[in-house]
């Protein structure tokens, strides 16, 4: 009974909060959305407004209004963890007191983000809060998940991989169907998975270790070898983790690896209780490297593969149009059938849709072909242009669309005057980020 009626009030915050704390309505004013209508009151209301105006100052006090908003929930989610044992449940918790905190800072100190995303940047949130919770709690969620019979392990394996599969490959970010050609759903991604998931990796990692080598020692320092080793091995991660590590990201992993490995090793006395748990550290690490690797190497070859096997046959095709008719078509589909049997597509993941096509644009003697990808990648070729032979036609007052045979772009070639080859704006696979 006390556990519903908690659930009851939390779902009531969460409504409250989603109602009356945002931005209020942007594209839902003209669009049929009746169950989105939040009103943003507490933007508004007069009462309120020393809080508005403390949240528009310079320096430390304008968090002051989103942290007196975010206590509510932040209250609520730690009662929570006590109350439930379920590692979903807690999962489940933790992820709505982050997003209803994260509500309170963004529609406090950036409700331009919240208005500009509309619908989707709630959405997102509650997402991106329910990615961290799980990957800060993998090990308890792995522990549960083993203890299920076989087929119920492989089925909760299934649904995980093959959620962070899809919204690896799938969502691009760049689909120009989205308002100002912008999707906020590569957040998840970016931020969830190969920030704050390889983060988590490493963290779990270093516990786990940290926590195994406690159990083979013995004597009063070895809880404090056990730690320091935890620190010291999160702390050396960010050299794998950041392009350039900073000294402060070294110092705060290796704050989180002492802390993990404190709390295992606090709460468990038993040294064959402790080492399952170090194991199941380990094991939680390992799994979602793998989900996350595996995931983001998949994206990338989609990308490769558009570029530098699909994409050539269309460049060479543009190419041999220009050299026969002195000018650039003005659709791709003029290409067919003489230049191409059909426009072929860049397939990007696994589910089809109509965004995944190539996106041209006739500049007259130049053009940009472009395809979206993932990781907020709009990956886009311009031709060879020779500015010096332009020049010269332009100097004799000769026709500037008699020039030389194209090259094979799909071969390499290169324009006769050099001076600018063409380009991709794009790497052959994604970018590392961090």
């Amino acid at each position: 009974m006390v556990r519903a009626v908690f659930l009851a009030a939390f779902v009531a915050l969460a409504v409250f909060y989603y109602y009356f704390l945002g931005a209020g309505p942007t594209l839902s004013d003209f669009m049929d959305l009746p169950w989105w209508k939040p009103r943003g009151w507490v933007l508004r209301w007069e009462s309120l407004a020393p809080l508005r105006a403390l949240a528009e100052e310079s320096g430390p006090t304008r968090l002051a209004p989103g942290a007196l908003i975010a206590l509510p929930p932040l209250a609520l989610m730690g009662v929570g963890i006590a109350l439930f044992r379920s590692a979903v449940m807690r999962v489940l918790l933790l992820a709505l007191g982050t997003a209803l905190a994260a509500f309170s800072f963004y529609g406090q100190l950036a409700p331009g983000i919240w208005g500009f995303f509309s619908w989707r940047w709630p959405a997102v949130t509650f997402c991106m809060a329910l990615v961290l919770s799980s990957l800060l709690l993998a090990p308890s969620l792995l522990r549960s998940a083993l203890r299920l019979p076989i087929l119920g392990r492989a089925a909760a394996l299934a649904a995980v991989a093959t959620v962070v599969y899809l919204a690896s490959v799938e969502i691009t970010g760049t689909n120009w169907e989205l308002r100002s050609n912008i999707s906020p759903w590569p957040a998840i991604t970016m931020f969830g998975f190969l920030l704050f998931g390889y983060l988590a990796v490493a963290i779990h990692g270093a516990v786990g270790l940290g926590v195994l080598l406690r159990t083979r020692l013995s004597g009063p320092m070895s809880v404090a070898t056990g730690i320091l080793l935890a620190a010291a091995l999160s702390a050396a991660a960010a050299g794998l983790l950041f392009s350039s590590p900073t000294a402060q990201a070294v110092v705060v992993l290796g704050l989180l690896g002492a802390i993990g490995a404190s709390l295992v090793l606090v709460r468990e006395s038993e040294p064959g209780e402790t080492a399952a748990r170090g194991w199941s550290q380990l094991a939680a690490a390992t799994l979602v490297f793998a989900l996350i690797f595996v995931s983001d190497r998949a994206a990338s070859r989609d990308l490769a593969t558009a570029r530098n096997q699909v994409a050539p046959a269309v460049l060479d095709a543009l190419a041999a149009f220009r050299e026969a008719s002195d000018e650039y078509p003005d659709e791709l589909e003029d290409l067919v059938p003489d230049y191409l049997a059909e426009v072929p597509r860049p397939r990007i993941g696994l589910i089809p849709h109509e965004g995944e096509r190539f996106l041209y644009t006739n500049l007259g003697d130049s053009y940009l072909l472009e395809f979206a990808c993932g990781k907020w990648v709009q990956c886009a070729y311009s031709p060879p242009y020779d500015a010096d032979w332009w020049e010269e036609a332009d100097s004799i007052d000769e026709d500037p669309n008699d020039f030389a045979a194209a090259p094979d772009v799909a071969a390499g070639g290169e324009w006769a005057g050099g001076l600018l080859e063409g380009a991709w704006s794009c790497d052959p696979s994604l970018p590392r980020l961090w």
